[in-house]
């Protein structure tokens, strides 16, 4: 094992428990749990075919594990008791034979088909890619109801940045095993920016490795330790592909001090109560949902529309007639099949198909998208400049509302979407409303002038606008012009 004194051992367990980063999914009953503890399994039998068997599962249970393949393909091929090929690969087939026996027995293997290959590969089509290093921002940690710099985003730093030094000590003291973890942690990553949408549970074999390694680094790094384990017995033992070693068995090496026993524990309790109270705690409240309908009642009447990309503010009528899902996947099977009287939700029109003529024809003033102001998903083009180009946030979390931004210099302005990029790629003096409103005027500096349809208007001004163009005329020191609904 990794460990032969229980100091590291147990803090790699609780640093997992608590790891920040995916304490949502851990304490779910999830696929991913059972998946990287058959990885661990393989990585620590010394049966050939054990080591085929537990990989087999670990793959079967779920497939995104294959970033794991090169690792053990590397452990197997350099390790000095020789695997025996044929016992790997029965044990690596046992899994699969057992599983397609049992869905031909319950006929099911067509059904197995569509489910297991074919939509997975659809599902994922019409979502927009997703930086894995948004993950890493402070947001995704502490978030039901608010976000920003926390204590779990601290020690979610601090876990990976002990870990990477897990890993360096690793390949100083056993280069065999720091290229095994290398290549685990390269492909895993690789694979979080191959998935279209890597959601936190992907993480999950990751930090799994993580808190071993943080939990090594911790039990024998000197200084931390009151006699600290020599540098000999650094190097942990895999029994099986990664050969045993000699451990941490020094009379006296290991004994920790209260930076170990009481510290770190407590700070890692902190860490996890901070989270945990907000998700499943009995002491838990319905706040952020209370706060969702104060905030939707506040900036909304109850007759308008919304069209929600994220799936907690659906109390008000959709402006599309599907709510909360990556229609782009699906929608162009829809125009021939879909009947002709079903409506939108709480409506007794027929469904438009087109999301920007919906709409428009719904006069939808406000999107929902996610905490972080961007969608996990995108809608397919043109939909997503219409969104991007037409909405701007509004002070309510999540919430956005209709309204235009412009950029000038010198009197020249150029319209900017809301992912910070040019509508287009020159100058206009003309802009264009989608629903007959009441906006605001907001100009940058404030003292400047400005003429919308040829009315003087100045800064904070709300003024009435029919949907269609309307004609603009800034003055030469203007840099920024924006036009939004006024709620």
């Amino acid at each position: 094992s990794f460990f032969k004194k229980q100091t590291g051992a147990l803090l790699s367990v609780l640093i997992f428990i608590s790891f920040p980063m995916t304490i949502d999914k851990t304490i779910d009953i999830r696929p991913d749990m059972l998946m990287v503890a058959m990885v661990l399994l393989a990585m620590l039998s010394s049966r050939s075919l054990f080591i085929g068997l537990y990989t087999g599962l670990s793959l079967m249970i779920h497939p995104k594990i294959v970033f794991a393949l090169p690792m053990f393909v590397y452990l197997s091929a350099t390790s000095s008791k020789k695997l025996r090929i044929v016992p790997v690969v029965i044990g690596f087939l046992v899994p699969f034979l057992l599983f397609f026996l049992y869905l031909a027995h319950q006929q099911a293997l067509p059904a197995a088909y569509t489910s297991i290959l074919r939509d997975s590969v659809v599902a994922n089509t019409g979502k927009g890619h997703f930086s894995p290093l948004q993950a890493l921002s402070p947001f995704p940690l502490v978030y039901v109801a608010n976000g920003g710099i926390s204590l779990p985003w601290l020690v979610n730093t601090a876990l990976w940045i002990t870990s990477g030094v897990g890993l360096i000590f690793l390949w100083i003291r056993n280069k065999r095993l720091g290229i095994a973890m290398v290549l685990y942690f390269v492909f895993g990553i690789g694979l979080l920016f191959v998935f279209p949408v890597p959601f936190l549970q992907y993480f999950i074999p990751l930090t799994a490795m993580a808190s071993i390694l943080a939990g090594f680094t911790l039990s024998v790094i000197p200084g931390l330790t009151r006699n600290p384990v020599p540098k000999k017995h650094w190097i942990p033992a895999f029994a099986g592909m990664t050969e045993k070693g000699a451990g941490m068995t020094e009379k006296g090496a290991g004994m920790t001090n209260p930076i170990i026993s009481i510290l770190i524990p407590f700070l890692l309790f902190i860490s996890f109560f901070l989270q945990y109270r907000e998700r499943v705690a009995p002491t838990a409240s319905n706040s952020e949902q209370l706060q969702v309908l104060r905030d939707v009642s506040a900036i909304s009447r109850p007759d308008e529309t919304f069209y929600d990309m994220v799936g907690s503010y659906v109390f008000r009528t959709d402006g599309y007639f599907i709510c909360c899902h990556p229609y782009g996947e699906f929608i162009h099977l829809l125009a021939s099949s879909l009947p002709a009287e079903v409506p939108p939700r709480g409506t007794k029109e027929g469904p438009d198909l087109n999301l920007t003529k919906s709409l428009i024809r719904r006069q939808t003033k406000f999107l929902v998208l996610d905490r972080i102001g961007f969608v996990f998903w995108q809608t397919p083009e043109p939909d997503l400049s219409f969104l991007l180009t037409n909405y701007l946030p509004t002070k309510y979390n999540k919430i956005y509302s209709l309204g235009l931004t412009f950029r000038c210099v010198n009197g020249a302005c150029t319209q900017y979407r809301l992912d910070d990029k040019p509508a287009a790629n020159r100058s206009t003096n003309t802009f264009s409303t989608i629903i007959p409103e009441t906006y605001t005027v907001t100009i940058e500096p404030s003292t400047t002038t400005l003429t919308i349809d040829g009315n003087e208007t100045k800064n904070g001004q709300t003024i009435d606008l029919a949907a269609g163009p309307h004609r603009f005329l800034v003055s030469p020191t203007t840099t920024l012009l924006r036009v939004q609904l006024d709620r």
